[in-house]
């Protein structure tokens, strides 16, 4: 058949509405697994510095609700007057609000890394904490201290850190540490 012969075949009308509707479904299937995905509450992000070979250290953290980011920002608006203090404190904050554990990716294949716990309890670390501190063998009194030095009190990695954790938070069907390789 030559090309002018394909160019002239009929096809009904009933077959074309069928292959709209099996497109039209695929697209609707695709949208939902998005939709799912974005549904996504929560995510480990690497830690700036204990992330180049195993053991590494990760964050995990949950999607905070408008109010709670409102109410970091309005305490550190009160607290400083300094835009970079500002920035890096407001950070700071929104990473122990939104933290819910410490975790370590051993590199033995887990698809999940494991919880960090405490040698002398096997109580899983659940933020930047004290536990945390404890953990990683320097003394903390407040959670913002804990995560300066779990950080090495490096403002740009902490910066960075939040840059991750910001992208993630506006759009939770992204994986962090992968889809931002080499974009942060």
């Amino acid at each position: 058949m030559s090309e002018s012969e394909n160019e002239n075949i009929e096809v009904p009308v009933s077959q074309l509405k069928d292959a709209q509707a099996v497109r039209n479904e695929s697209l609707l299937d695709n949208l939902k697994i998005k939709r799912g995905d974005l549904a996504n509450r929560e995510t480990f992000i690497n830690i700036p510095g204990y992330d180049e070979a195993p053991p590494i250290m990760k964050a995990k953290y949950r999607l905070l609700e408008g109010h709670e980011i409102d109410a970091i920002m309005n305490k550190v608006m009160r607290e400083t007057k300094n835009q970079w203090d500002r920035n890096t404190l407001s950070a700071v904050d929104t990473f122990i609000a939104s933290c819910e554990g410490i975790y370590v990716d051993i590199g033995d294949g887990s698809p999940e890394p494991h919880a960090l716990r405490l040698p002398r309890t096997d109580k899983p670390i659940l933020g930047y904490n004290k536990d945390l501190a404890e953990a990683m063998g320097f003394e903390a009194e407040t959670a913002r201290q804990t995560v300066f030095e779990i950080f090495a009190n490096n403002e740009l990695a902490i910066q960075q850190h939040n840059m991750k954790l910001s992208l993630w938070m506006s759009n939770t069907s992204r994986k962090v540490d992968e889809d931002f390789l080499g974009v942060i």
